[in-house]
C-alpha cells in the first residue's frame, strides 16, 4: 500500500512539472541613476530564458521563423520622453557570441547572447538589447515597464519534414520593472571651455600629415577623439589665436569609436620650428564627475625656405653711402626728375594707396569683430548661398539637402541617415523644426529617386532655412 502511495504522489509530482512553462525574467539594466544632460547613456533590455526547459518546451509565437521566437515590449522604446534623443552611436557588443533575433514590438530585432545566469534555483540563458540614448535637459525621467510574450507546450507531434508541431500550445511572459533617470545639469565650465561643453570619457591625441614642409605648403593637423561619448554630437573645438599660424579652415572625419578633426593651417615665413600643443577641458560624467583637461604634446616640424635676416633699409644706405661720396646727391637729383615725369593720375593714386590699405585693415578688423560675436558666421553665408544657387539651378530637393549638409558640417549621406533628425536636436534645432525638416529629407529624397515632385512654398522653406540657421548658430562653435 505504501508503495503504490509513493508511486501515485510521484506521478502527480511529475505531472506537475510537466506541466510548468518555461520560467522568463526581462529588466531594464542601466549603469547609473544620475546622468548628465548630453552624457552618452546606453540603455539595456535584458531578458532570460530558462536554460534546458525552453529548448525542450518553447515553440514559436509567430508564424514567421525566428530564432528566440519571443516577443520583446518596451513601451519607451515606441515614444521616447521628450527630454532623451537617439544615440546614433552604435554600442559595443556584450559578448562575442552571435547575435540571434527575436520580434521587438512588431518587428524583428538582433539580440546578443551573454553568460548565463542563476537566479531562485532556475539558470536563464541571458540575452541583451543595447540603445543609447543622449538627455537633453535636466529632470526625472521614467521608463516603463519591460514585458516577454512567448510560447510552450509539453506534448508534440512530427510534421513531414520531421519538425515539432505542438499539440497542446499556450503561451507564457514575464513583467519587468520600471525605471527612471535622474538628469543633472552640468556644473558651470572651466574658462577656454569649447561651447557647447563635451561631456564623456575621451583620450586626445594630435598628429601631422607630414613634418617635412616648406613655407607656403599647408600643415594638416589631425585632433583625433576616442572614447566613451555621444560622438555623433561632437563638433570641432574653436582653438586660440595661435601665434605664426594662419588657420585655413577645418573639416573632419566620422566613424563609430572616433571623430578626427583636420584643421589646415598656412605656413608662412614667421611660421615656428614646431607646432604648438592644446588643452581642451572636457567633462567626465563618471564618478567622480567633474572638468578634466585633454593635454596634446607639440610636434617638431622640418621647414624649409624659411627667409633669411635681410639687411634694413638704414643699414643699406650706409653702405652704400661709404661707397661712394657723390651718391646722396646723384640720388636726390635722380628722385626729382622721376617725379617730374610721373603724370598726374599716377600721382593721385599712389597717395591715395595708403588709405585703400587703411580701408583693408579696418574691413579686416571688422571681420575679425563678426567672427568673434558669431565664430558661425561665415558657414552659414555660405550655406544659405548654395542654398539659394541650388534652388535655382537644380530645385528646391537637392538645395534643401545639400543646405542641411553645409550648415551642419556634414556629408550629404549623413543627412539622409535615419538617424539625422538627432543630429538636428543635438545640434541645437528645436524638436518642431527637427522633424519638419527631416520629413523634407525624406521627400526631398524620394523626389530625387523618382518619387513625387517635392515643391513646398518658397516662403515655409525660407522661414525654416533661417530658424534652422538661427538655431544652429547658438551652438556653434
Amino acid at each position: 500500500m505504501r508503495i503504490a502511495l509513493l508511486l501515485i504522489c510521484a506521478s502527480a509530482l511529475a505531472a506537475q512539472t510537466e506541466g510548468e512553462p518555461p520560467a522568463a525574467l526581462v529588466e531594464i539594466a542601466i549603469e547609473r541613476q544620475e546622468v548628465y544632460v548630453g552624457e552618452w547613456v546606453p540603455i539595456t533590455l535584458r531578458i532570460g530564458l530558462e536554460e534546458g526547459v525552453y529548448e525542450e518546451r518553447g515553440v514559436p509565437l509567430f508564424r514567421r521563423d525566428h530564432e528566440l521566437g519571443v516577443q520583446l515590449r518596451a513601451p519607451f522604446l515606441r515614444t521616447l520622453p521628450p527630454s532623451l534623443v537617439w544615440s546614433a552611436r552604435v554600442a559595443p557588443p556584450v559578448s562575442t557570441l552571435p547575435s540571434l533575433t527575436l520580434v521587438l514590438e512588431d518587428q524583428a530585432a538582433e539580440v546578443t547572447e551573454g553568460p548565463t545566469e542563476e537566479r531562485d534555483g532556475r539558470r536563464y540563458r541571458v540575452y541583451s538589447l543595447v540603445r543609447p540614448v543622449i538627455p537633453t535637459a535636466e529632470g526625472e525621467v521614467e521608463l516603463a515597464a519591460p514585458s516577454l510574450r512567448g510560447a510552450w507546450a509539453t506534448r508534440f507531434r512530427a510534421d513531414l519534414l520531421g519538425g515539432r508541431v505542438p499539440l497542446d500550445r499556450r503561451e507564457f511572459g514575464a513583467l519587468g520593472t520600471a525605471r527612471s533617470l535622474r538628469v543633472k545639469a552640468l556644473p558651470p565650465p572651466p574658462p577656454r571651455s569649447p561651447s557647447p561643453p563635451i561631456v564623456g570619457q575621451y583620450q586626445l591625441s594630435a598628429r601631422v600629415e607630414s613634418a617635412e614642409l616648406r613655407v607656403g605648403d599647408t600643415l594638416q593637423w589631425h585632433l583625433e577623439f576616442r572614447g566613451r561619448g555621444a560622438l555623433e554630437a561632437l563638433q570641432a573645438p574653436a582653438l586660440p589665436e595661435l601665434e605664426a599660424w594662419h588657420r585655413l579652415g577645418v573639416s573632419e572625419l566620422r566613424s563609430n569609436d572616433s571623430v578626427v578633426f583636420r584643421y589646415d593651417f598656412l605656413v608662412e615665413a614667421d611660421a615656428t620650428p614646431e607646432f604648438p600643443g592644446v588643452v581642451i577641458p572636457v567633462f567626465d560624467p563618471t564618478p567622480p564627475a567633474g572638468y578634466r583637461e585633454l593635454r596634446t604634446a607639440s610636434i617638431p616640424l622640418a621647414i624649409a625656405g624659411l627667409p633669411k635676416p635681410a639687411p634694413t633699409v638704414g643699414d643699406a644706405v650706409v653702405a652704400e653711402a661709404s661707397s661712394s661720396e657723390i651718391w646722396p646727391t646723384e640720388l636726390g637729383s635722380s628722385s626729382r626728375r622721376v617725379r617730374a615725369g610721373i603724370p598726374r593720375s599716377w600721382r593721385v593714386a599712389l597717395a591715395a594707396l595708403p588709405w585703400f590699405f587703411a580701408g583693408i585693415v579696418m574691413w579686416w578688423q571688422h571681420e575679425r569683430w563678426r567672427e568673434k560675436s558669431w565664430p558661425g558666421i561665415r558657414r552659414a553665408h555660405r550655406a544659405r548661398r548654395c542654398f539659394a544657387a541650388d534652388a535655382r539651378v537644380r530645385g528646391f530637393a537637392p538645395a534643401w539637402i545639400t543646405f542641411l549638409a553645409h550648415r551642419l558640417r556634414i556629408t550629404e549621406s549623413a543627412v539622409v541617415d535615419p538617424h539625422f533628425r538627432s543630429r538636428l536636436l543635438a545640434a541645437g534645432v528645436s524638436m518642431a523644426e527637427a522633424e519638419e525638416a527631416d520629413r523634407w529629407v525624406r521627400e526631398a529624397t524620394a523626389a530625387r529617386f523618382g518619387g513625387p515632385t517635392w515643391q513646398p512654398s518658397a516662403e515655409r522653406v525660407a522661414a525654416l532655412v533661417t530658424a534652422i540657421d538661427q538655431q544652429v548658430a547658438r551652438s556653434d562653435p
